[in-house]
Parts: structure tokens; sequence; C-alpha cells
């Protein structure tokens, strides 16, 4: 159970923190033209043995980019909140089109989820607003319950929350080289700003659509576990590893 719990964490921090921050140290070396390792290893000029150990300067660029994904995290989930949501509501949000007239879930499973909700048949459009503080409490749910099915769906959300630490990363430092270019034009490059402006595009882009698949895991594997769980006869006494 320890280990269980101990690798979907670190797996978290890997995804979300590590990854968006080594993309942060790249482009922002090549959008100020320096170089990666000099970025990390820098601060420690005045130590040539730690400066010029191989060992060392993963362990930096490890820790770095842990601080540097840490630091981005605040940025990217208030772009992700308050940003993206109202550029692509219909990509973002699942809720409303799985209990619309379009829906692909059958009726059994529509009423379900209105009543996890607290809603009745007649309230769907009020839905979505408390679709977005149950999906939560149903993700914890799963992470206490069904382990399993809880490491699976937090895979998934760090992988969302990757795309839009990187998509913030990219924009942050396409807006530092255009900067840099205004300042000093012949270190302008546009493809870098092309690239920089199509990782921005991109990253948002699978942050939505990997946000969507989030919900639509949580979702179905909260209502298959809860179906499960009131047929047993012990309810729920004590918690299911899968």
């Amino acid at each position: 159970m320890d280990a269980l719990k101990l690798i979907p964490q670190l797996f978290y921090d890997v995804i979300s923190r590590v990854i968006p921050g080594v993309v942060t140290l790249i482009l922002v070396a090549s959008a100020l033209g320096t170089n990666f390792g000099v970025l990390v290893t820098g601060p420690f000029g005045g130590a040539p043995a730690l400066r010029d150990s191989a060992l060392f300067l993963g362990v930096g660029v490890i820790g770095a980019s842990y601080i540097a994904g840490q630091m981005l995290a605040p940025l990217s989930d208030f772009y992700e909140r308050y940003v993206v949501t109202a550029l692509l509501p219909r990509s973002f949000w699942f809720m409303p089109a799985a209990l619309g007239p379009d829906s692909h879930y059958p009726e059994a499973m529509q009423l379900f989820l209105l009543s996890e909700l607290g809603l009745g048949d007649e309230n769907r459009k009020l839905a979505g607003e408390r679709f977005r503080v149950a999906l939560f409490v149903w993700y914890d749910w799963l992470r206490v319950w069904q382990v399993q099915a809880g490491a699976r769906v937090e895979k998934i959300r760090s992988e969302y929350r990757m795309f839009g630490g990187v998509a913030v990363a990219a924009f942050a430092a396409t807006a530092a080289h255009a900067l840099r270019g205004l300042l000093l034009p012949d270190t302008l490059q546009p493809l870098f700003l092309a690239m920089g402006g199509l990782l921005f595009v991109f990253s948002s882009w699978g942050m939505a659509r990997t946000y969507r698949t989030f919900e639509r895991s949580v979702v179905n594997q909260y209502y298959v576990s809860r179906i499960e769980a009131l047929k047993a006869p012990l309810g729920l006494g004590e918690p299911v590893a899968d």
C-alpha cells in the first residue's frame, strides 16, 4: 500500500513539475542566448570541482527543474482556470455534454450523476457549476478507496498539469526573446519566435484535451466503483485496492 501511494506521487512530481521545469530552463536559456549547463551551474562558478562534476550537473538539473516547475505551477494554474476555460469552454468542460440532450451516457448513469451532484432531472443546467467542485471530491475518493484507479487518474492529472506548465514556459520564453530582440535587434531569431508560439498553442490544446480525458476518467471510474460499492454488503467500510 505504501509503495502504491508513493509511486503515483513520485511520477506526479516528475511529470507535472520536473518536465515543465526542464523545458522552462532550456527555453529560457535559448531565449537569452546562454548555455543550459551554464544556467544551472553558473551560481557555483567559484567551486570548479562541483561545476565540472557530471553527477552534480545531473542533480543540479533535476533540482533546478523541480524548483522551476514548482514556481511555474501557480502561473499554469491561473492560465488553466481563467484563460483556457474562457477560450475553450466546450473542449475544457465535460459535464454539460455528458448530461445534455446529445449525451452518449445511458439515462441511468445520467440520473446517477445528477443524484451525486444533489440535483434532480429538472436541474441539469446547474450540473456544470457543481461538477467543478465535485470532480476533485470524486478524484480523492478514488485515490482513497480505489488505489489503482486513483493512480491512473492521478497520472492523467499530472499530464494535463505538464501541458499547462509547458504552455506557460513557452509563452514566457517567447516573450523574453521578443523583448531581447527589441533591445538587441541582432539577436532576434524569427524561427525561435515561431517555434515558441507553436509550442504554446499545441501545449494549450493538449492541456484542454487531457483535462477533458481526466474528467471523463474520473466520472467513469467513480461511477463503476460506486455502483460496485453499493452492491457490496459491507458498503464502504474498508478501502478497496483493486
